[in-house]
């Protein structure tokens, strides 16, 4: 936008921690309940077969969103890779298997979150071009572009 640091790093990602607990909350309910509900968690640190256990029955959930929200095609890639690399391994390995759905969940949101990122920059960039132009256009060549563009882009953002 031409406003560098703002908000904060801090901000940024206790805004990322707040809505990543607001999205995941539906699928920890879900591992709750796969788990027994509050009453069923209270056996759980007794022994190591209890929380391997109770960790078996909390994963289904997640499973089931980490596969909704990944790519077929990424996670056979992840599965063909993770054949090649270790075959010994890799042949009872499915493509639900977590060691394959977390880095296909992981590829798939960084990848549209960089087509969401350039999305929203294709419209900036245009303004700054626009806005650069005119004022070379009209020999305003001592003030700056990011002065005139700034307020533009932040309606733009808004509207």
């Amino acid at each position: 936008i031409g406003v560098q640091q703002v908000p904060p790093n801090i901000v940024l990602n206790g805004l990322a921690l707040v809505l990543t607990l607001y999205v995941m909350q539906p699928v920890g309910a879900r591992m709750a309940d796969a788990v027994g509900g509050a009453n069923g968690l209270a056996g759980v640190t007794s022994s190591t077969g209890n929380m391997m256990e109770t960790a078996n029955l909390a994963k289904e959930p997640l499973r089931e969103f980490l596969l909704k929200h990944s790519q077929p095609n990424e996670r056979a890639f992840f599965l063909r890779t993770a054949q090649r690399v270790d075959p010994a391994r890799s042949v009872e390995m499915s493509d639900r298997d977590f060691v394959i759905t977390v880095p296909a969940f992981v590829v798939n949101e960084l990848s549209v979150a960089f087509q969401i990122g350039f999305l929203i920059f294709l419209p900036f960039l245009v303004i700054d071009l626009v806005i650069s132009n005119i004022l070379l256009a009209m020999g305003m060549m001592m003030l700056s572009p990011t002065t005139i563009s700034l307020p533009l882009k932040l309606l733009l953002f808004e509207s």
